[in-house]
């Protein structure tokens, strides 16, 4: 598995930073997390992968909402998410 991927995002909750259709780069191995961070994880309900940003860190918990809050199922819906969810750090947009 490479390290690094690019992703299309079809998904507006993460507007005006990352907007419907653009693509990303993605560590998908040996990345850290930290507050402030893009993060591709898995949605805690349904199967399918979100973008959403790190808002707080508690232990092995990670709680993300996204910048478009109109246009966004994160946190403020389902809680807390365990960091084993996320799949992914976003570094860069284009």
């Amino acid at each position: 598995m490479w390290p690094l991927r690019i992703i299309r995002i079809a998904d507006r909750s993460m507007e005006p930073a990352i907007k419907d259709g653009s693509f990303v780069l993605a560590a998908v191995s040996f990345f850290r997390i930290r507050t402030g961070d893009v993060v591709l994880l898995r949605h805690p309900s349904k199967n399918m992968l979100i973008i959403k940003r790190v808002l707080k860190m508690s232990g092995g918990m990670v709680w993300v909402e996204g910048d478009n809050k109109e246009k966004s199922s994160d946190s403020r819906k389902f809680g807390w998410v365990d960091s084993r969810n996320i799949t992914g750090k976003v570094l860069m947009r284009f």
